[in-house]
């Protein structure tokens, strides 16, 4: 998108997580619904596809983010900040990117500990025909928990694209 001219974070960010996250809705949607036979096959299976969507979209090139006016959406993956507690510096450098990983820690504990469909996660985690027995639908908890991984990759990639400061098709690809 910053080939088009758009260089706003409240744009692209949303933008990067929302397409991973309806890749994530793919994912779980061709698995439960046309019963693939197993799920890590799939998935490798959809990721070299967006993979060659990415190639095609790059031209196979690497995108420098430098000076191209979207420094302000990187901050995620590179902010760092100090703590000073009464003016003595405890930490220097601490990384936007922990923080984030604490503030996702915390929320999804709430989530899975804490909300109907958190439950249904375990239940169907644990034993997918018994939740399927017991009134769950399966399938759709299922769809739902590969929508959410598509939005935890999203995030991570856009924190990723932060720290590196660039847009590489094989930045991740050591991260089967």
């Amino acid at each position: 998108m910053q080939n088009f001219g758009i260089t706003s974070p409240f744009i692209l960010i949303p933008v990067a997580i929302l397409l991973s996250t309806f890749a994530g809705f793919v994912n779980g949607t061709l698995l439960t619904r046309l019963d693939l036979p197993h799920p890590f096959v799939s998935t490798l299976g959809m990721k070299n596809v967006l993979w060659g969507v990415a190639l095609l979209i790059t031209s196979s090139k690497t995108i420098g983010f430098t000076n191209k006016g979207v420094d302000s959406t990187l901050w995620i993956g590179r902010a760092t900040f100090d703590i000073n507690i009464f003016g003595i510096e405890l930490l220097t450098g601490f990384p936007v990117s922990f923080i984030l990983v604490l503030v996702v820690y915390v929320i999804f504990h709430v989530f899975l500990n804490h909300t109907a469909l958190g439950r249904q996660i375990y239940c169907v985690g644990g034993n997918p025909e018994a939740a399927r027995l017991s009134g769950i639908r399966s399938k759709d908890v299922l769809t739902v928990v590969y929508m959410i991984s598509g939005f935890m990759c999203g995030l991570a990639g856009v924190v990723l694209a932060g720290r590196l400061n660039t847009a590489n098709t094989a930045s991740a690809a050591t991260y089967d």
